[in-house]
Order: structure tokens, then C-alpha cells, then sequence
């Protein structure tokens, strides 16, 4: 057997076999058993997380003698920007389509900011109040169900978390906040499933409302 020598300063040493090729401090061999732990960890990622689900129904809220309009009954509003069904209002969720949740924007036409709001329910709970974007909803048990009832970009609320609303109570007025451009009401209706809200197509006044932006639509 032949054993290669290197002799320095007189002291016989073994040769040393070739460094192994480094990646900023970090060996071949390093580097790719982490390249294949990242692999592992994004297809784990990919294959066992849940995957989003719309949260919506086609089946109109409740509807009947006690629900009445957002408005006064004196005035008569149009739909204005988006309206259910259209796809316009879209939730996503780590860049997948997570639900197009059913909403309608009224205005009263010529001079839609400021004007008072009233619950479409009576008998309702002040649940939130985000004066920030004009954000208020009220929740309601009907045949047993959680209902709410949401209301966005309110210039002012007048009530507060945990009050008792009905639908004579003006809850506040129209107005400009959050993402809007211009004065409306967005409504949307949802009932709680036990897991999660689902979103359902407003009614009320005895009726839901189609894809028409030039009917008025009188108050009751």
C-alpha cells in the first residue's frame, strides 16, 4: 500500500484529501439538504392547508311584515355602484378567491350624503362600531338563527355596542368613508353558520332588488 507523504518542517504529515466546494460558508452537501427541506415544507404547505371556501348562499335574509327599508319611507333611492351577483364586491384569502359576498349600495339620488339610516329589523343588537370607515352592525335572532346586518361608510353612528335598535331608530347618516367614492349605503346580510358568516342577498320591504340602476325605490 502506498501512503502519499508531505513533509513540512521536517515532520511527516498526511496529505490532506481537497476542500469541498463552499457556498458562502455553507457546503454542497449543506446546501442541499436544506434546498430540499424548503421543498418538503412548501409542499406540505401546499397539499395540507385548507382551502378556502365561499362563505355565501343565493337565499334572500329574511323577509315580511316587520322589515322595512334603510331609509326613510318618504324617500326613494337607486342602486348606485355594485350590487349582488355582479362579482364587484370579492374577498380573497393568500391570493385565492375566498367568496363574492352579495351587497347592494343605494343612494338617494341628487343628494345622497347625510341622510338618516334605520335598521331593516326591529328588535336589533348594536354588535360593532368602527367610526373609522363608517362601519356599524346589528345582530338579530330569527327562528333561531343569528342574523347581521352590516352598514358601511356612515359619516356619523349614533348608537352604541350592546343597544337595542329598531326600525324607527335612526342609527346615523349617510356618508363618504372607507373605501367609497362618493355618499351611499353598501348593506350586506349574513347568518352565522356556528363556524362562519354567510353572506345572503338583502331584502327587504317585501322584495329584493335587481340589476337596475334606474328604478327608485320607494321606502317602507
Amino acid at each position: 500500500m502506498k501512503i502519499l507523504l508531505l513533509f513540512s518542517a521536517g515532520v511527516v504529515q498526511p496529505a490532506r484529501a481537497p476542500p469541498v466546494e463552499n457556498f458562502g460558508g455553507c457546503s454542497l452537501k449543506n446546501l442541499v439538504q436544506r434546498l430540499v427541506g424548503v421543498f418538503v415544507v412548501l409542499f406540505m404547505c401546499l397539499t395540507l392547508a385548507p382551502q378556502a371556501a365561499a362563505h355565501s348562499s343565493s337565499t334572500p335574509s329574511p323577509n315580511g311584515s316587520t322589515s322595512a327599508s334603510p331609509w326613510h319611507y318618504s324617500e326613494s333611492w337607486t342602486i348606485t355602484g355594485s350590487w349582488y351577483g355582479e362579482g364587484l364586491h370579492v374577498d380573497y384569502y393568500n391570493g385565492s378567491h375566498y367568496s363574492d359576498y352579495y351587497a347592494l349600495d343605494f343612494a338617494l339620488k341628487g343628494s345622497p350624503c347625510y341622510k338618516r339610516l334605520y335598521p331593516i329589523w326591529d328588535g336589533m343588537t348594536v354588535a360593532t362600531v368602527d367610526h373609522t370607515i363608517g362601519r356599524l352592525t346589528m345582530t338579530k335572532y330569527i327562528n333561531g338563527v343569528q342574523w347581521r346586518l352590516k352598514y358601511m361608510h356612515m359619516d356619523s353612528i349614533n348608537v352604541s355596542v350592546g343597544q337595542t335598535v329598531g326600525t324607527t331608530t335612526i342609527v346615523g347618516y349617510t356618508g363618504n368613508k372607507g373605501q367609497s367614492s362618493g355618499c351611499h349605503l353598501h348593506i350586506s346580510t349574513q347568518h352565522w353558520s356556528g363556524s362562519n358568516w354567510v353572506s345572503h342577498p338583502p331584502a327587504f320591504c317585501g322584495r329584493t332588488y335587481p340589476h337596475d340602476h334606474t328604478t327608485a325605490w320607494k321606502g317602507c
